[in-house]
């Protein structure tokens, strides 16, 4: 080892417990304020194999609310195209939400994500392929809503 690699190495050794002293919290760690925003959200019931993928996916993002004030509730839709004269399948995911007050029903803010999937159709493979797809795209618009999440609740924080 040189010189030089040495006394950068000493410098990052040096700076590591100073960054950490400085009062750095993660963005998405525990009590971070994304976490907290999230707190009094529960999440629709889900109805069926989608939705719960959907509802699973997105959870594991925002929690479970312990003590809800908010519920998100959403409508997915889903839909298959074929494509490539019958030698490939697009899977189309949408779904439409809002965040309600559970203490008078308004509705805080809302949103939409959009967005595809795809599968090969082989005859032999088809249902394993379809299911993976399905949970895919639900992982994909959950991953949507969570973002979308984090803007409108912040914007809504601020303006209360």
């Amino acid at each position: 080892m040189n010189n030089k690699t040495l006394l950068r190495l000493i410098a990052v050794l040096f700076w590591i417990p100073a960054i950490s002293a400085c009062g750095f919290t993660p963005v998405y760690g525990p009590n971070s304020q994304i976490e907290q925003q999230f707190s009094g959200i529960t999440v629709q019931e889900p109805a069926n194999r989608n939705e719960y993928l959907f509802v699973q996916n997105l959870e594991t993002h925002i929690g479970r609310a312990s003590a809800p004030d908010k519920m998100l509730q959403y409508t997915l839709y889903v839909y298959e195209q074929s494509m490539l004269q019958g030698y490939r399948a697009h899977l189309v995911g949408k779904v439409d939400y809002k965040v309600i007050s559970m203490s008078d029903q308004t509705v805080l803010y809302g949103g939409s994500a959009e967005n595809f999937t795809a599968y090969n159709i082989p005859a032999e493979t088809l249902e394993s392929l379809k299911n993976d797809a399905y949970s895919r795209l639900m992982q994909i618009l959950a991953d949507l809503v969570y973002r979308d999440l984090i803007v409108k609740n912040a914007a809504y924080a601020d303006a209360s």
